[in-house]
């Protein structure tokens, strides 16, 4: 059985004298890529559609984030409004914060509504049938 396994990595091009250690890593992560059906860029992508997915990410994350102060200053103006103790200039204060965060919440939800339609639809412009809705593009 031993034997089978050495025979195994003998047969196998990462496991060759002549790679240095990084091409050696490099041939392993593909190979296990490979074996998890992970094409990366590799699938025909071309270098526009992974810059814009790129850009599309990162757009999407500062939204995200955005997200999450929105609820952080709501959760505030809760506690400011809870805490308050009848103080009628801290409950004044909470209801503001809370129709600003709520006018940051519609800004955030409306700039993610963009964002999820609009780069699809300027990778289906620009010829990516992937991207297009039904995977034709339209003319």
């Amino acid at each position: 059985m031993l034997n089978l396994l050495l025979l195994a990595d003998d047969a196998d091009p990462c496991n060759s004298k002549d790679l240095t250690p990084s091409q050696a890593i490099h041939c392993h992560m593909v190979n296990a890529g490979q074996s998890a059906s992970y094409t990366g860029a590799s699938n025909g992508a071309t270098a526009d559609v992974t810059l814009i997915a790129l850009i599309s990410g990162i757009i999407n994350a500062a939204l995200a984030i955005t997200g999450v102060i929105v609820l952080v200053f709501m959760i505030y103006a809760g506690y400011t409004w809870m805490t308050a103790g009848g103080d009628s200039d801290k409950v004044t204060k909470a209801k503001e914060t809370i129709s600003r965060s709520v006018i940051g919440l519609a800004i955030v939800l409306f700039s993610y509504a963009i964002v999820a339609y609009v780069v699809p639809m300027i990778l289906c412009a620009s010829g990516h049938a992937s991207a297009c809705p039904g995977g034709a593009i339209t003319p």
